[in-house]
């Protein structure tokens, strides 16, 4: 192998590792809004600059699980002196910044953050006519996520100005005017709405029972179509099937790297980013889906697996079909998960473990084969079975890029709670606190410690 070679595929790993160590169970994509209050000092050419006070509102986008953008607006005063008069001479000014901020670094809910951006402002001095002006702004500070959705940050900027008028137009130097903030503040970030209706569910709950048992890798092409009036929004079975078509290319991808041919790194990060917004996709959509199911069987007065009540142990574990000759007979892995899946759903559990294992088996690599492990557990856990539940939410957590660590870490608790064994509940749940503060089950989860 040619250095040119080595080089390329060192560099696609380091690409890989670089990709994979972002957090995917984060704020990507979500609104947010706060505000904050504190102190700000003018530096201009005059000595003596006293404190002032500011505040500001903030609109905020998670463009990343670690970069954001974001709007404010606000007010400040600056104080100074002239030398030989007493009095404290007051700027005040309205402005107006877009910035981006970067978590560099995380520790928990700690997150340390820096920052940079420009805006603009309109400034009076005492009573004299209003200017506008300019500045660009640098600055740091760090969040701590009270809750996941809720964040208390402290941070300072520099802001440094395109004019030297702020100090009333004093010229002792050669540089313009700035000033410096430093702020405390709260923000509060949105959660993601669900906009699937439930008509549009790959499976109803009135036609799943139905379903042959000579039938385990039906088609689901009509499950798949789009209700009237919504043709252009995707279902899960359309998420998948892109998923495996971009899988595929991957995989080509990689095999023409090793054999020395041309790829280029853009291209491959590029493949790599859609293939993880389809698996988040994928997750939405999942977690969708099994919140509606909940509603429409309370809705139903039934008792089954998606309720929060207290399943009774199964004597003897449960045991699927043979995984290897479910193998296969599969001929795709996005009609095989979906099915999979129809079988969770109407409560045939031991055909679901079968083809999620027999998925497993095939696809091992596969970016869905965490996710085939997880709902292994959920179906074991549903039918009672939590010794074999807890050990398939365990090898969920041993996969290193997966979207269901947290929801394996709150499952594996709960089951934790049926067996009885309240410490080691309490020891997975602070677990899943302090390794996915921004989790969705955070809530739930304090609640259940109340308890135990």
């Amino acid at each position: 192998m040619n250095f040119k070679r080595i080089f390329l595929v060192t560099l696609l790993a380091f690409v890989i590792q670089i990709h994979d160590d972002v957090f995917s169970q984060g704020l990507k994509g979500r609104w947010g809004f706060g505000f904050s209050g504190g102190a700000s000092q003018q530096y201009s050419d005059l000595a003596v600059t006293p404190f002032g006070f500011g505040g500001e509102g903030l609109l905020t986008y998670r463009l990343t699980d670690k970069l954001s953008i974001n709007l404010t607006a606000g007010y400040n005063t600056l104080g100074f002196k002239l030398p030989g008069i007493s009095k404290t001479f007051v700027t005040n000014l309205f402005f107006g910044d877009l910035y981006a901020d970067y978590e560099f670094m995380r520790f928990g809910r700690f997150r340390p953050f820096l920052m940079a951006g420009f805006g603009g402002f309109n400034f009076q001095v005492e009573q004299n006519k209003r200017y506008n002006d300019a500045e660009a702004l640098l600055g740091g500070g760090f969040r701590f996520f009270v809750t996941p959705t809720m964040a208390v940050s402290f941070f300072g900027t520099a802001k440094y100005t395109t004019g030297d008028d702020l100090d009333g137009g004093q010229r002792g130097n050669k540089i313009n005017d700035a000033y410096l903030t430093a702020r405390a503040g709260v923000t509060f970030f949105l959660g993601p709405k669900s906009t699937v209706p439930e008509e549009q569910l790959f499976t109803r709950l009135d036609e799943v029972g139905e379903e042959s048992d000579e039938t385990f890798f039906t088609d689901t092409e009509e499950n798949s179509e789009s209700t009237e009036g919504d043709e252009g929004e995707e279902d899960l079975g359309d998420f998948l099937n892109k998923l495996s078509t971009l899988e595929n290319q991957q995989q080509g991808m990689e095999a023409t790297a090793a054999a020395g041919g041309a790829v280029t790194v853009e291209e491959y990060v590029r493949l790599r980013s859609r293939i993880d917004e389809l698996n988040e996709a994928i997750e939405r959509k999942e977690r969708e889906i099994y919140k509606l199911q909940q509603e429409i069987a309370s809705r139903q007065g039934t008792i089954n697996a998606f309720q929060q009540t207290r399943v009774p142990r199964q004597t003897t574990p449960i045991k699927p079909a043979s995984v290897s000759t479910i193998a296969m007979r599969i001929q795709d892995i996005s009609t095989a998960y979906e099915n999979a899946l129809n079988k969770f759903y109407s409560r045939r559990f031991s055909d679901a473990i079968s083809i999620f294992a027999a998925i497993i088996q095939k696809y091992p690599n596969h970016s869905l084969a965490s996710n085939c492990q997880y709902w292994i557990g959920e179906s074991y856990f549903a039918a009672g079975d939590y010794l074999s539940a807890i050990d398939a939410f365990q090898k969920v957590l041993n996969y290193e890029r997966t979207l269901k660590g947290d929801d394996a870490l709150y499952m594996m608790g709960r089951t934790y709670m049926q067996l009885g064994n309240n410490d080691q509940a309490v020891a997975v749940f602070n677990r899943l606190l302090s390794q996915y503060p921004d989790s969705e089950y955070v809530d739930s989860v304090h609640k259940y410690l109340n308890r135990l």
